[in-house]
């Protein structure tokens, strides 16, 4: 940035948009990637102003992802997220729809993302909303009422859904899907007479391509749990059920399950397909005999799901 005046020129700025120690592979890093250790070195080095810029100057240069710019809008109504960010991404066609969909609350605002996003999208915004800090256990939608932590490495995430063996299937439409519950549709077999308030919740119809079952009964390790509140609404009698289960669903098609995996933990019962996203169980993770990996050509049959209603 320059200032000219009678010939003269005077640099008050200078950046170099093309030098690689901006570019976002340096998010990447240990140091950027992992909060605690940022603390740490930024308590320890002699000249902690210029990380905290360095840093902030890679994250404000770089082109925002369309999730970034509408749950980060400072738009003083949730309606005019989508006004002020459809324009600029592939939703665009979206855009006249808007005042149809009664937007009023963050939590409408999530559930029609949900709704209108690709596989890939959803599929970030899913595990960018199951951090363990966010997390408000027994609050439903579990996958939509969660704090997002500023510090997720989405677009990482991002890149790695693009590089990797995703575990979702990026053309089927149907691999993450909103639906709502409706007691007078006789037709949708997870709604009962006895939901017991359960009518109209929000959930989404997960179809993994595989997930790991975990083994819970007979073990040392603390039983998987549900309050009670939350299980009344979900039609879950805990009087007939004998133990509810845990599953883990990593983002990738991993073959080891271990505590740096990127997995959404549901907690529920296989008999009523119904889940709630929760903290994740590490003490199940301390053997391998704990776990059952499942796929949808496994001969295993035993409470194989084709797909998990998660509320």
């Amino acid at each position: 940035m320059t200032y000219n005046d009678m010939d003269e020129k005077f640099t008050f700025f200078k950046f170099d948009f093309d030098d690689s120690s901006f570019s976002n592979d340096i998010l990447y890093t240990t140091y950027y990637s992992n909060q605690e250790k940022t603390i740490t070195s930024n308590s320890e080095t002699s000249n902690p102003v210029y990380i905290r810029f360095h840093y902030t100057m890679i994250h404000q240069l770089s082109q925002r992802t369309f999730l970034e710019m509408i749950l980060g809008s400072k738009a003083s109504r949730n309606e005019d997220r989508f006004y002020s960010t459809l324009p600029l991404s592939e939703y665009q066609e979206r855009k006249s729809e808007v005042s149809h969909w009664k937007i009023s609350s963050m939590i409408s605002v999530k559930l029609k993302l949900y709704e209108i996003m690709n596989i890939k999208d959803k599929m970030i915004l899913l595990f960018w909303s199951i951090n363990k800090h966010a997390l408000t256990n027994g609050v439903l939608p579990t996958f939509a009422t969660s704090t997002l932590p500023l510090d997720f490495q989405m677009r990482r995430l991002a890149d790695d859904i693009d590089r990797g063996s995703c575990n979702f299937d990026l053309d089927d439409q149907a691999a993450i899907l909103l639906q709502q519950t409706n007691n007078n549709n006789k037709d949708d077999d997870d709604d009962d007479d006895d939901d017991d308030g359960g009518s109209n919740l929000y959930y989404l119809r997960l179809k993994p391509k595989g997930y790991f079952m975990v083994w819970t009964s007979g073990r040392k390790f603390p039983q998987p749990h549900m309050n009670a509140h939350t299980c009344k609404r979900l039609g879950i009698n805990t009087e007939t059920v004998i133990k509810l289960d845990v599953v883990y669903i990593p983002a990738f098609d991993d073959t080891i399950l271990d505590t740096g995996t990127t997995t959404v933990v549901l907690v529920g019962s296989f008999d009523r397909n119904k889940w709630v996203i929760t903290e994740q169980y590490n003490d199940y993770l301390n053997s391998f005999d704990n776990y059952h990996r499942c796929t949808h050509s496994s001969t295993v049959s035993i409470n194989q799901l084709p797909f998990f209603n998660v509320y």
